[in-house]
């Protein structure tokens, strides 16, 4: 949760099967705020097969603020190409558990 990209990207790069989730990290990927943080950037593009965005709400204080981390996760989704933010979102989700998401499926378990 605290980490930062490059310690990421090793342990990615080490581990073919590591997916890992962008939960806590929604200001550290907008870096300034103007775009996408350069190192987080290199990550996510190097292992966009393996990350998909989450929000931890398993902390009750995270549903506190769900509405901004949403709002942050589409900021930064919006800085790379749609396949790419597609992977993220929800395609890898899909791939890793075996499950089509559907309309009919979301807000469901």
């Amino acid at each position: 949760m605290s980490e930062p990209p490059d310690v990421i990207e090793a342990m990615m790069a080490r581990y073919d099967t590591l997916y890992a989730d962008t939960s806590y990290r929604e200001w550290d990927i907008l870096g300034n705020g103007t775009g996408i943080d350069p190192d987080w950037r290199r990550v996510l593009e190097r292992f966009s097969d393996r990350f998909m965005v989450g929000t931890d709400t398993w902390v009750n204080s995270q549903w506190e603020i769900y509405v901004e981390l949403i709002a942050a996760n589409r900021q930064w989704q919006t800085h790379f190409p749609r396949p790419l933010a597609e992977k993220f979102v929800y395609k890898n989700a899909e791939r890793l558990f075996g499950r089509e998401v559907s309309k009919a499926l979301i807000g469901t378990r």
